[in-house]
């Protein structure tokens, strides 16, 4: 009898659990970078789609004149040859500032430097140049391309410092969820993801800006650091550090399940050195409420995460599978993917039955038995 009990267990198991859980499918996320070009760039991207990128993060901020650009900080310095080009614009703190510019003369820019270009088109005799792109042209040129794609691409585009938009008086969150509303209606294989730090601004575009169309958008809740360099929120007139602490509690888990369907996450917020979980409730609560988790990003070197994980395999191993996370943000995106093939057609069968085993294993120790009449037919 107790066979029998084990094998309806078994059939009730595989009908019920997630198809995702069987196949442990796993996010992986390009930065929207390849061969050293600059992230974000429309070279960059095509090549990340030609060598199978199937997620990809754009950054995005405002222009002067209301178009959404794709970069990555609302600063210019570090990312372009703005100093070059307009010295005479940087303002009092010595920086030159996206929303400063129209689209056109951001057009003029140079996205990164030679020292960015890998070593073939450094060989090339006319050196690249790597413009800033508005994100409907980069949203157009995937729409050309939807028709060739294998499979469906996951866009992600991730709101960059909407409060400094804010001060600047301009709306950079319903200019780019305007954009990918008009976007998704259109597209059948292309899937958009909405990414913000900002809590507030995540709530307020499910409460008034999500449609029957636009639902085809997903909400993305990034958790970043107390310093206030992704979000400042304003307290009694004065713009403070956003602190995300309340995020790690279940109340926060709680409150992010009800606008978004996903949480990104820095790999020092749950990780210890060793790469081991240091808050396992959270990651528990979070699949309760049907929450994903990334690691948000992993890119220093990219790997290990730290020196006591090891090799790229160990990383890997350690985060998507001991930890379970359901995916990353990585440069190397190309290379994890080649990894994850692998490792799953090695060990996918193993890894089931033993999701499976637990699974057996907890309901018996919780007492629970297929009811008679179903466990009658079966031993007859």
């Amino acid at each position: 009898m107790y066979r029998f009990t084990r094998i309806l267990i078994l059939i009730i198991i595989v009908f019920l659990l997630p198809k995702g859980l069987l196949a442990q499918t796993k996010w992986v996320i390009s930065n929207g970078s390849a061969s050293n070009m600059p992230a974000g760039s429309l070279t960059s991207l095509a090549v990340a789609i030609e060598r199978g990128a199937q997620a990809i993060k754009l950054d995005v901020v405002l222009s002067n004149d209301n178009q959404v650009v794709v970069l990555g900080d609302t600063i210019l310095n570090q990312l372009t040859n703005a100093a070059d080009i307009f010295p005479e614009r940087a303002r009092p703190d010595g920086n030159l500032y996206a929303i400063d510019f129209s689209l056109d003369e951001l057009k003029q820019l140079s996205h990164s430097s030679a020292d960015g270009f890998d070593d073939r088109l450094k060989s090339s005799l006319v050196m690249p140049r790597f413009r800033l792109r508005s994100l409907s042209e980069i949203l157009g040129y995937l729409r050309l391309i939807e028709p060739r794609l294998d499979s469906n691409l996951d866009v992600i585009c991730e709101v960059k410092k909407s409060w400094f938009h804010r001060l600047e008086d301009k709306d950079l969150s319903t200019a780019v969820y305007s954009i990918m509303t008009g976007f998704a209606d259109v597209s059948a294989k292309i899937n958009l993801y909405f990414a913000s730090y900002d809590p507030e601004e995540l709530q307020q575009l499910t409460q008034t800006k999500m449609t029957a169309s636009s639902g085809k958008i997903g909400l993305i809740q990034l958790v970043g650091n107390n310093d206030g360099s992704e979000v400042m929120s304003q307290e009694f007139g004065r713009y403070q550090p956003y602190n995300f602490d309340w995020l790690f509690t279940r109340f926060g888990l709680k409150a992010v399940s009800t606008y978004a369907e996903t949480i990104g996450l820095q790999p020092q917020t749950l990780l210890a050195d060793d790469g081991n979980p240091i808050r396992a409730d959270y990651l528990e609560d979070a699949r309760m409420l049907g929450l994903k988790l990334f690691i948000y990003p992993v890119h220093a070197d990219d790997y290990p995460v730290s020196a006591t994980m090891g090799s790229l395999d160990a990383s890997l191993e350690q985060l998507l599978f001991t930890t379970g996370f359901d995916g990353l943000l990585t440069s190397r995106d190309e290379e994890v993917r080649i990894w994850l093939a692998k490792r799953l057609a090695n060990g996918e069968q193993n890894t089931q039955q033993q999701t499976i085993e637990r699974l057996i294993e907890h309901i018996e120790e919780s007492g629970v038995a297929p009811e008679t009449p179903l466990q009658s037919d079966i031993t007859r």
